[in-house]
């Protein structure tokens, strides 16, 4: 909701116009609310509203073409696009990312399912059966496992063919929550002009005057230089956060 002028003379309220998403500034842990219930993906889209670029293209298309949005979703590895200040509501949900994501056609009646289905460059179809004459639960595992083993032989074929190349993430990168938030604060203070290792570490580690943080914050200091936290903050809005939404649940 904003107000508007209306006639030059008195602000009404335009209902009409959706809400923004407001960023915390980072100088307190508090603002990032029960972030130690936060999902895989939701991790990974707090990241990526982090990445300049990606906001940048946000803007740029949203008030241009589906095209247009489109394209900005198959960048930054999205389904479907959706805009980074968007407020987070029960219809309005995190994105999927295409990374992990798989499509199902599912046929649970009794009559046989025809489909044309169009298999791009790099995936592959698996048809799963749901019911087994002795155990049904035992056959799904079976079939699982016996699909991963092929795919994982379909991705080492697939990696030899010509120029092609199956990306490897690192997967050496924090994911528990509290290194997950103090990356969060780093970016956040950072978008707001607070990048000495000093100030950093300050805000970080609530060391304020009369508190004993701060009267072992240059020990603190030395300590956040040395972890390199702050330099690798930067990869997780560009990078590192497909990883995080490859994960399943909750961080532990």
């Amino acid at each position: 909701m904003r107000l508007i002028v209306a006639n030059n003379k008195k602000l009404i309220e335009d209902k009409t116009a959706p809400k923004k998403k407001k960023y915390p500034d980072g100088k307190s842990q508090t603002q990032y609310g029960k972030y130690k219930t936060w999902t895989y993906k939701r991790w990974a889209w707090e990241f990526l509203c982090r990445n300049t670029k990606f906001r940048q293209a946000c803007d740029r298309a949203a008030k241009a073409s589906e095209l247009s949005k489109s394209k900005v979703a198959q960048e930054f590895g999205l389904v479907t696009f959706k805009h980074y200040a968007d407020v987070q509501t029960k219809s309005n949900v995190f994105p999927v990312f295409k990374d992990g994501a798989i499509r199902i056609i599912p046929n649970i009646s009794s009559e046989k399912l025809e489909k044309l289905v169009c298999i791009f460059p790099g995936q592959v179809l698996i048809r799963f059966k749901l019911k087994a004459e002795v155990d049904a639960i035992a056959a799904i595992d079976a079939q699982l496992k016996r699909a991963r083993r092929r795919l994982l032989k379909l991705h080492a074929e697939y990696n030899q063919i010509g120029d092609v190349h199956a990306a490897e993430m690192d997967q050496e990168i924090a994911t528990d929550p509290l290194s997950l938030v103090q990356y969060l604060q780093i970016l956040d203070l950072k978008a707001n002009g607070i990048d000495s290792t000093k100030e950093i570490a300050a805000f970080l580690y609530a060391a304020k005057p009369g508190t004993k943080q701060y009267e072992n914050l240059d020990n603190l200091v030395r300590t956040l230089s040395r972890s390199n936290k702050i330099e690798d903050a930067d990869e997780y809005p560009i990078k590192h956060y497909r990883y995080l939404a490859l994960q399943l649940g909750r961080p532990s």
